[in-house]
């Protein structure tokens, strides 16, 4: 493990605004995935202007509000105190949204491709199987000739 070399320690000027991301925390349950939709987490932090000690720990989003398909939840219909801080990002970006599941299609298997001469894996005999087919191929022979 390695030493540690060395460190820079800033001190913040509590009476200056910064600008960092404060992480989302989604809450509740959206109706729309209770009845099998797909919520779709477009954004997991947020960029905000404050005060040092104005910053909020997170910030939570209510899922409770996306109740059918294309129900999405922008930066504009975040609640914050808009006295205290400042979101920087685009007001109509998305954080998140509901989505129709996608219905993967089933590969489809690709045909095996025999050579002319040989015998597909699925026709092929066990020796039981062709030593009786070889003995009733005897049998009729014998009875053509008689």
């Amino acid at each position: 493990m390695g030493n540690l070399i060395h460190v820079d320690c800033f001190k913040v000027n509590l009476k200056e605004k910064i600008i960092t991301n404060v992480p989302i925390e989604f809450i509740g349950e959206a109706p729309a995935v209770k009845e099998g939709k797909v919520l779709v987490e477009v954004l997991n932090e947020v960029e905000i202007e404050a005060l040092p000690a104005d910053f909020p720990e997170k910030i939570e989003v209510d899922l409770t509000k996306l109740e059918n398909i294309d129900s999405v939840i922008t930066i504009a219909d975040l609640v914050v105190d808009k006295t205290l801080l400042e979101i920087k990002n685009e007001p109509d970006q998305v954080i998140v949204k509901v989505e129709e599941p996608k219905v993967e299609e089933e590969p489809v298997a690709a045909e095996e491709v025999v050579a002319p001469g040989d015998v597909p894996a699925t026709e092929q005999k066990t020796p039981e199987e062709i030593a009786a087919a070889d003995a009733k191929a005897a049998e009729e022979k014998k009875k053509e000739k008689d």
